[in-house]
């Protein structure tokens, strides 16, 4: 009898974090259902949103992107001192909102990665952490009202349940132009939008959108024969934001961007062979493997397509088909 009774209260509690905002405010039990989240968050039989759960792991954090993350000097500095001032603020003024440019491969989504594994104790499999990709979730451009009208609702809920959610949006490139917008209200300086307070939220776009521009500005850099690191935030910001406002896809011509919702515009630049090196040397520790070598490396980099034009100085693919790659030279 006991473990029905658990077994009933423990199905209450997971159906009232269920995403449908319908069932969500059903009123019915509901202050039984708060006593008993709260029992279970104490046991730590459920994910809960407390420190417990939402870990904000920065010295890990930085850890990683010093060591795991090859070639994007702006992008760990930035990254570091945006995550942890936001973090770490009670009563922030605003979400933040992060997007990130760049070639493939340059890293993109491999930070997004770190940031859900260190900030949340569950990871990728955390409920707080939601990840939209375009070609899945919004791929039919005659469905953009009801894109919006689930968007709307699916974050609304979330961020219901737990004020310091990450939602991510992947293949921005992508996504029909106007269906992000339904996000404005979220974004702002407002303390609560129908009750909810989306201040303590991340949100992060990802692009390939602007990588040609940022792989212009760098490769400059090289022709002028200055050092890459020597590369400002301030030397993207302007075009990178022109270019985003006015290329197809999820943030052309939005009002997220004419508004300055966007906190950071944060650019991946191109990788060079230094730094795709690296990336093999990585994914031979993975592997467990100890035959690494320079010889090696160079064998495996030399499979991969390098432009601009005959100057080969950067990786096409970034560090995507090292892994594979690999494979064609086993022990």
């Amino acid at each position: 009898m006991k473990l029905a009774l658990s077994l009933a209260i423990l199905s209450l509690v997971t159906c009232s974090t269920c995403l449908d905002p319908l069932s969500a405010t059903v009123a019915v039990g509901a202050a039984a259902i708060s006593k008993a989240g709260q029992l279970f968050c104490a046991s730590g039989l459920r994910e809960c949103c407390d420190s417990k759960w939402v870990k904000n792991d920065l010295d890990g954090l930085k850890r990683d992107l010093e060591k795991r993350l090859h070639g994007q000097h702006l992008v760990t500095q930035i990254l570091t001192k945006a995550i942890t001032a936001h973090v770490l603020d009670d009563n922030p003024q605003k979400p933040l909102v992060m997007s990130f440019h760049g070639w493939t491969g340059g890293g993109k989504s491999f930070v997004a990665q770190m940031l859900v594994e260190n900030l949340y104790e569950l990871g990728e499999k955390s409920r707080f952490v939601h990840l939209f990709y375009s070609e899945l979730h919004f791929k039919h451009d005659s469905q953009i009202g009801t894109y919006k009208d689930q968007l709307h609702q699916w974050i609304f809920s979330n961020a219901s349940a737990c004020q310091r959610s990450l939602f991510i949006f992947d293949e921005m490139d992508n996504m029909p132009p106007g269906v992000i917008d339904v996000l404005i209200p979220f974004l702002g300086h407002y303390k609560q939008v129908d009750g909810v307070d989306f201040r303590k939220s991340i949100f992060i776009f990802i692009g390939n959108t602007g990588g040609d521009l940022i792989s212009k500005i760098a490769y400059k850099q090289t022709q002028e024969e200055k050092q890459r690191e020597d590369l400002a935030l301030h030397d993207f910001q302007e075009p990178l934001e022109i270019s985003t406002f006015n290329v197809v896809g999820g943030l052309q011509g939005s009002g997220i961007i004419q508004r300055q919702l966007i906190d950071h515009l944060i650019p991946f630049l191109p990788l060079e062979r230094r730094h795709v090196k690296m990336c093999v040397k990585d994914e031979f520790r993975r592997l467990g493997r100890s035959n690494f070598t320079d010889y090696f490396a160079e064998q495996v980099l030399n499979e991969l397509e390098w432009g601009p034009g005959h100057a080969g100085l950067y990786s096409k693919s970034g560090c995507t088909k090292v892994a594979q790659k690999i494979k064609l030279y086993p022990d």
